[in-house]
């Protein structure tokens, strides 16, 4: 089972820095199958691949056992008992990020999926306007995926400062691309009125998505603002 957690260790829960360190590294690769999600999802409804879009039911299993083996050990094993302040931060941080992940695969593997599956049963297609923005779009919050989970990694406050103004641009991105898509609308675009249910819950979902992602940002400049310096600790294994 290559998906099972491969840093996470028990043993070492006693050792904060070194049990934080491991879980981060578990939390980065649950990111990045996140993204492969995401980039599948794209692809599937890009190329009218039904058996991917259905397929990513399969990739969530993955996520959401994950979530719950780095969770436990978080929360379980971690005692808050005996952290620093930094490293309790540290550790909040951490799981919020790792819930934001797991919903966000939920969006990716319910919603984002059945709008792909419907738009390929039902034969759709967005117009090529529609098609256009919404690449531009979807690009535009799957950068964020990739900023956001940097920023998580190496704890960089420049990053989550560029990840929040990201989020603004986002949030009024989606409100322009809504009203052209109403313009097209109006005119009575063939295309647009076939899908317009479609383009405007995918529109949704991904600004959802966005604003999932950018939690992280304040958890890395809480650390960045505040809190006493953690201090390595170093045991030899055994």
């Amino acid at each position: 089972d290559l998906l099972r957690p491969v840093s996470i260790d028990a043993r070492w829960a006693d050792e904060p820095q070194v049990a934080l360190s491991q879980s981060k590294r578990e939390i980065a690769r649950m990111s990045s199958l996140v993204s492969r999600m995401l980039g599948s999802f794209w692809k599937a409804i890009k190329k009218t691949d039904e058996s991917l879009a259905r397929g990513l039911e399969h990739h969530d299993v993955h996520v959401d056992r994950l979530n719950r083996t780095i969770k436990l050990f978080l929360t379980r094993d971690l005692s808050s008992n005996g952290l620093t302040e930094r490293q309790e931060a540290t550790r909040v941080g951490q799981l919020r990020f790792l819930s934001a992940l797991e919903t966000v695969g939920d969006i990716i593997e319910g919603d984002l999926a059945d709008i792909a599956i419907k738009k390929i049963t039902r034969g759709l297609d967005f117009s090529p306007e529609g098609w256009a923005e919404l690449e531009r779009f979807f690009f535009q919050v799957s950068e964020n995926l990739e900023i956001a989970t940097a920023a998580f990694i190496d704890n960089d406050a420049a990053l989550a400062r560029k990840l929040l103004r990201h989020e603004e641009f986002i949030r009024d991105q989606e409100q322009r691309l809504a009203l052209r898509h109403f313009e097209r609308l109006q005119a009575g675009t063939r295309l647009t009125v076939d899908t317009t249910d479609l383009h405007l819950e995918l529109l949704t979902h991904l600004k959802h998505i966005n604003h999932l992602l950018t939690g992280v940002a304040y958890a890395v400049l809480e650390l960045a603002e505040g809190g006493e310096k953690a201090t390595p600790t170093v045991r030899a294994a055994g």
